[in-house]
């Protein structure tokens, strides 16, 4: 059954209960590597019905897409390996919701070649997104939009002129950084953007390397991409530290919020178009003002500007062309610095959920910044090791039905049983005859016992006189008490 979740411990902080602490089911299991959460402050603070969505990987974890009740227990974990899983998040397509990720090989460049899998109510696979015109979808950006069609970011090798970087006057091999949006039923590209048609190498702030053809320089880093009600593209270009705004039928950048193009006066004296390997640019409309919210890391592979990572919520004036720093978010309890990953989101209650990408930790605040939930699932003393990471940890509803049965076993006098990703399971109903073939096929009830579900796995010991008969089987019950899946 569930291991109970820790309240602010320090062994586990201290990583004397391992580096990264896991549990098993009795009746599953092949649901492996879901962690047990350390809560420094509870998300039963922050119920509004959701659930947590992470996808731990590291030197540690095997890489599993999963689910979490506010609690820490899991809803769902996958029992298929995609290879290494990013971005796990539910989207809607044709008005009904899927649970979207990338899997692949992530070894590549450091942004990965594999796809974008979109799972239904029932965890079946519905749909298979790839890069068109030949290219590879790299594990950063995948979003659907209100047209019904994705939006994917994409890595691609080109020989260009670099002699605008100083002293490298000659032709070198770049990672170019390219968006496309995409057809879902055909595949087919609708629109594709390449940075190196519109950004000269010069505005990096990456050093040049070889870059040559087995060692291409990464200039450009796209990690997020959406699409408003305009038709236009907002995007973050992480070595570019910039936010960029792209027309939707030119490919022309109309703005930009940050870099060495910055086209914003900044109110903040600085703070608000100042970043370092930022991720996950959204905008944000409220009152009639416009805001941009991102992850700004303050930090990447080669350096560091502060020692933790902020969300990062920027009003924006268009007309005027302003910048200012509405709000800056921070965990006080542990300041957590991500030199890679991260995301950013705002809750339909204008609560602020940040992931902390690159180490296992993610943490709820209200709209004016105070820390309401934190929850690490990876010792707090291991931060920055990279033997947890999850690239982005977010909150949403979800409804599932398995396509498959509830599970059940008998070990040591206690009968265990669990459904894998059911949402709607509220009691277990033990149905029990001592001839099988009776239970089987005409489902005689000679006694029922009801059982409420307690976490992943509901445990029920079986004593002398209970009425617990030789044959038992069980049935998942909706809160109206109707039959969802028999063992």
């Amino acid at each position: 059954a569930d291991e109970a979740p820790f309240h602010a411990n320090s062994q586990y902080n201290n990583a004397e209960l391992g580096k990264y602490v896991t549990q098993t089911f009795k009746s599953n299991p092949h649901v492996t590597a879901v962690p047990v959460v350390n809560f420094m402050k509870p998300f039963t603070n922050c119920d509004d019905g959701s659930y947590l969505f992470i996808a731990p990987r590291g030197t540690v974890a095997e890489s599993t897409p999963m689910i979490l009740d506010i609690t820490g227990s899991p809803v769902w974990a996958s029992t298929k390996r995609y290879g290494e899983v990013y971005n796990l998040q539910v989207q809607s397509y044709k008005g009904s919701p899927y649970l979207t990720f990338w899997g692949g090989n992530d070894a590549v460049g450091g942004h990965g070649i594999g796809e974008y899998l979109m799972l239904d109510q029932r965890y079946n696979q519905r749909y298979s997104i790839k890069a068109a015109n030949g290219l590879g979808a790299d594990l950063h950006a995948f979003a659907l939009t209100e047209d019904g069609t994705a939006l994917i970011s994409i890595y691609a090798k080109k020989a260009t002129d670099v002699d605008s970087v100083v002293g490298h006057h000659r032709e070198g091999w770049i990672w170019d950084s390219i968006f496309q949006e995409l057809d879902i039923e055909t595949g087919e590209a609708i629109f594709e953007w390449r940075a190196s048609e519109h950004i000269d190498v010069s505005k990096s702030y990456t050093d040049i390397n070889e870059a040559t053809e087995d060692a291409p320089w990464d200039v450009y880093h796209i990690n997020s991409v959406e699409k408003d009600a305009e038709g236009n593209y907002l995007i973050s270009i992480r070595f570019l530290r910039a936010i960029l705004y792209i027309d939707g039928k030119t490919g022309d950048v109309l703005w930009q919020l940050g870099g060495k193009d910055n086209s914003f006066t900044d109110l903040s004296s600085g703070d608000a178009t100042t970043s370092l390997g930022q991720h996950d640019a959204h905008w944000h409309i409220k009152d009639g003002k416009k805001f941009i919210t991102f992850f700004d890391n303050r930090a990447d592979w080669f350096q560091s500007i502060s020692q933790e990572s902020f969300g990062k919520r920027i009003e924006l004036n268009l007309s005027s062309m302003t910048a200012r720093l509405d709000h800056a978010f921070s965990d006080p309890l542990t300041k957590i610095l991500s030199t890679s990953q991260g995301s950013y989101q705002t809750l339909p209650n204008n609560h602020v959920l940040l992931g902390y990408g690159f180490n296992g930790a993610m943490a709820e605040f209200s709209e004016q910044g105070e820390l309401l939930c934190d929850a690490y699932f990876q010792p707090s003393s291991t931060f920055g090791s990279g033997d947890v990471q999850s690239y982005r940890n977010l909150k949403f509803n979800w409804t599932a039905y398995p396509g498959d049965s509830p599970l059940l076993v008998f070990e040591g006098e206690v009968l265990f049983f669990s459904w894998n990703g059911a949402t709607e399971v509220v009691t277990w109903l033990l149905l029990g005859n001592e001839y099988r073939e009776e239970l089987l096929q005409s489902r005689a009830v000679e006694d029922a016992i009801v059982v409420p579900k307690m976490g992943f796995e509901t445990r029920y010991p079986v004593l002398e006189g209970d009425g617990v008969k030789r044959f038992v089987r069980v049935v998942a019950l909706d809160k109206e008490g109707r039959s969802l899946g028999t063992s």
